[in-house]
């Protein structure tokens, strides 16, 4: 939809359906088509040596060239990044390879927001948007982490709402004992805090405080979100580190973050989560057996 020249500018949770056919974006009330695109920056300058051999602690010399054709020297600001989990290629980070052509990049600035006004449903309205930068397809990738966020911190599975009121009397249903009662009021805190405060700005400032705060995202994967979601949990670092590196460098993010990477980390999702329920219809057949 991007790569048309067409970005939605709402999405958010309740803008999104799933039927038969699979999952749909809906709402296009807001939504703007660009009518001009414009070439990727190329570098001028080159990576010192120093720089470079740092970079290859964690990226392979594809990547540290790719990297350099639009950054230039700038690219040493990838050390930030590091793989735990082996080397960057060109094939995890989704960026074009050295013989594909950069594509142009749709440009939606011909018009901004008016002061003070900023399209999308307010919790869900990327927090780096303002009235001075222009609504763009990194925005829409923005929100749609954080329709993913609240599903997470509010359902313990399918149409399990882990959220209940923590004054319910014994014999209701609502928490029977002290550690239940303190998880729904953490989910409960995390979804005020982060979707449902009263005064945007605040709101804002909120999202932004949790992008510079890793071991904060850690702390709520690990003590909010139910079991039932852990093969979603790389899905939503892996999305958080896109987002925070784009961030970073606004100046080449749509090569930095291409949007066929983010569908490459839900289709590894898709795979993990597929081949974990293959893994539990076998231990379900062997016990029976």
């Amino acid at each position: 939809m991007y790569k048309k020249g067409v970005i939605h500018r709402d999405v958010s949770a309740y803008n999104g359906i799933i039927t038969k056919t699979g999952g749909h974006i809906i709402d296009f009330d807001h939504s703007k088509i660009s009518t001009r695109t414009t070439a990727l920056p190329r570098a001028q300058t080159v990576l010192g040596l120093a720089d470079r051999m740092r970079l290859s602690r964690d990226y392979d010399d594809e990547s540290i060239q790719l990297a350099e054709r639009v950054y230039g020297e700038e690219a040493a600001f990838l050390q930030r990044f590091e793989n735990h989990d082996g080397m960057h290629t060109a094939q995890t980070l989704g960026w074009c390879t050295k013989d594909e052509p950069l594509y142009d990049r749709p440009v939606f600035t011909n018009r901004r927001p008016g002061k003070g006004y900023i399209t999308g449903t307010p919790p869900f309205i990327s927090p780096q948007l303002t009235p001075k930068v222009a609504h763009d397809g990194i925005h829409d990738g923005d929100s749609l982490w954080w329709v993913l966020f609240l599903i997470l911190v509010s359902y313990t599975g399918p149409g399990t709402p882990r959220f209940r009121k923590i004054s319910d009397p014994p014999g209701s249903n609502g928490p029977q004992d002290t550690s239940l009662a303190a998880g729904i009021k953490a989910a409960e805190d995390t979804r005020r805090d982060y979707f449902f405060l009263g005064d945007e700005a605040v709101l804002r400032d909120k999202k932004l405080e949790l992008f510079q705060d890793k071991a904060r995202l850690d702390q709520i994967l690990k003590h909010v979100v139910s079991d039932y979601f852990s093969d979603l949990e790389s899905l939503i670092v892996g999305w958080y580190n896109l987002l925070k590196c784009a961030w970073s460098w606004p100046c080449g993010y749509e090569y930095h973050y291409p949007h066929r990477k983010v569908r490459n980390l839900l289709q590894k999702t898709l795979e993990k989560i597929q081949a974990s329920s293959e893994d539990e219809h076998k231990k379900y057949h062997a016990m029976i057996e």
